[in-house]
């Protein structure tokens, strides 16, 4: 008998976790490392790009439903078309929230991280004065002045 009870019952032998794809033996610390191919790479973008169009055509088709709808429900003045056209427009919202969140989550999953730029604003050196002469000089043997 094994540990696993799903392979004692099922009459199988359990994998290791290293046995099994996409895997690479444990790290000196147990836990199982991924490894990331380009074939799952591309398989990802893809995904990703299905999904997008997916979202695009979910919110266009949200918002021409949003104007026929608004225009039905002043028409008929009935409070469940009112209520159908609120709901219509969270789930278009949603939709376009969810289309911001396939962006971030592409970004994480490609590792790029954009838009991290930090501005000084206020720059303070702690040191000697001795210590900040040397690197005002050092600055200015850097620039060559043209003449």
């Amino acid at each position: 008998m094994s540990d696993d009870a799903i392979a004692d019952a099922m009459d199988l032998m359990p994998m290791k976790p290293w046995e099994m794809p996409d895997r690479v033996p444990p790290n000196p610390f147990g836990t199982p490392v991924f490894v990331a191919s380009k074939e799952i790479e591309e398989k990802a973008r893809d995904d990703f790009e299905t999904a997008r169009r997916a979202s695009q055509v979910l919110i266009d088709s949200g918002l021409d439903a949003i104007s026929k709808l608004g225009a039905l429900a002043d028409q008929s003045q009935h409070p469940r078309a009112y209520e159908v056209y609120a709901k219509l427009i969270e789930t278009t919202s949603n939709a376009a929230k969810d289309l911001m969140q396939l962006h971030k989550d592409l970004k994480d999953l490609e590792g790029r991280e954009g838009g991290n730029q930090t501005n000084i604003e206020k720059a303070v050196f702690i040191g000697s004065t001795f210590e900040l002469e040397k690197v005002i000089n050092n600055l200015r043997a850097d620039v060559k002045t043209i003449e």
